[in-house]
């Protein structure tokens, strides 16, 4: 695969933008990543065209982009490799800037595992407060 390509789930260009985007910025820890999709991808399918996700990878050396294709088998994820390295915060502030679509924006570690509903209960607040700047979820991180 070449360092700048993009594997893109794409969805009709009639379908609405998501509600929300899940980026993920990603280095070296697809040992955590793997688990993390594993826990976020059903809840994701679960909501429909409501909310995608990006992983966002800092050009690991690791088999970040291994774990990612597979871990489509639980559902939709895009996936960005920089060509070179940014550093934590610009891959943390520019990945997401750049490629999410989703009305509001949800910036995950690749350490964070979401709880069983929790995507559910987070998408009901989004459509019913639309006015919101900032929203904090609880989250466990993998081990």
């Amino acid at each position: 695969m070449m360092p700048s390509q993009q594997l893109k789930h794409t969805m009709p260009s009639s379908a609405p933008p998501p509600l929300l985007s899940i980026c993920i910025p990603a280095y070296n820890g697809a040992h955590y990543l793997k688990r993390m999709l594993e826990a976020l991808l059903p809840q994701v399918m679960e909501a429909g065209g409501q909310v995608e996700v990006l992983v966002i990878d800092d050009a690991s050396t690791d088999n970040t982009a291994e774990v990612v294709a597979t871990a489509r088998r639980h559902g939709p994820v895009r996936y960005i490799r920089n060509p070179a390295t940014l550093g934590s915060a610009r891959n943390i502030v520019c990945g997401p800037l750049h490629h999410a679509d989703g009305d509001f924006l949800c910036i995950w570690s690749q350490h964070c595992l979401i709880y069983p509903g929790a995507l559910e209960r987070l998408l009901g607040i989004l459509e019913r407060k639309p006015h919101l700047d900032a929203l904090y979820i609880n989250f466990r991180c993998a081990k």
